[in-house]
């Protein structure tokens, strides 16, 4: 129980940080693994999605709007690789769908995998529990830009 407080402390206090419901889906993944993360995190004029200092790695949850603008994208990477920060981009729908899976990609790649007793407590909590996002975009239309996004 005492992980399951860590997560309700860490949650309440950033929730307002969040742009967008798949940064909230899964930065709350990602806490869920003890995996010490920041929303909205500012490096030398660049803020991204999610940073996790510990090994330089910022995380990217590209919505529909990510199609629109690769070569913008690309030179935001490109500023953030020279700071020596490495990038992940995920679309809206990967991190919808599987943000569990995102967030495990994420912890194995990184080798931020916490012990075995959080591993197991965070594979029995479901991001699917109902979550209440604190924007002002309405699930459907969440639904309704990755089934867009589909398109591409």
């Amino acid at each position: 129980m005492e992980h399951i407080s860590h997560i309700t402390g860490k949650l309440k206090h950033k929730i307002e940080n969040a742009e967008s419901p798949i940064e909230w889906i899964l930065y709350s993944e990602l806490v869920r693994l003890k995996i010490d993360c920041y929303l909205q995190y500012q490096l030398k004029g660049i803020r991204v999605d999610i940073a996790i200092p510990s090994v330089k790695l910022t995380i990217e949850c590209d919505g529909k709007d990510y199609h629109q603008d690769k070569l913008r994208d690309a030179a935001r990477d490109r500023a953030v690789n020279a700071q020596g920060w490495s990038v992940r981009r995920y679309s809206g729908s990967k991190i919808f769908w599987d943000a569990k899976g995102v967030a495990l990609e994420i912890a194995k790649d990184f080798g931020l995998l916490p012990d075995e007793s959080i591993k197991n407590e965070a594979e029995h909590l479901s991001w699917m529990e109902p979550v209440i996002f604190p924007f002002h975009q309405s699930n459907v239309d969440l639904l309704n830009e990755i089934e867009d996004e589909k398109e591409f």
